[in-house]
């Protein structure tokens, strides 16, 4: 995924996180706002609890793969995807199959 399509900032995580519209399910939790960029941003956020450093990158890198092709960058919006606890006790299929359901019960589009 290009850098140009994550979220970055604190002040932007806390923007789509105060936004309230969310999904969840025992491995991800996702916030979703409008932006005025014109195209899609998104943020992965993992918490200590997960794991050292090198075990949260990891689950980053995993999480940024299961949408990198997937997700359609033409759209406004900001999204900021919470990785639960749940996430180490489930295979990767599983994970990526829980992460895209999520993403097209929040919106048809936004896949492709």
């Amino acid at each position: 995924m290009n850098k140009v399509y994550r979220l970055k900032k604190n002040e932007d995580f806390q923007h789509t996180i105060s936004g309230k519209k969310r999904l969840g399910n025992s491995s991800f939790t996702i916030y979703l706002t409008r932006n005025e960029l014109g195209h899609v941003r998104v943020g992965i956020s993992t918490s200590k609890k997960l794991g050292i450093a090198v075990v949260r990158n990891r689950i980053r890198r995993q999480v940024r793969s299961m949408i990198q092709h997937r997700l359609v960058v033409d759209q406004s919006l900001d999204l900021v995807i919470i990785v639960k606890n749940d996430y180490l006790t489930h295979s990767f299929l599983d994970n990526e199959q829980q992460l895209l359901t999520l993403i097209r019960s929040l919106g048809g589009s936004l896949l492709s």
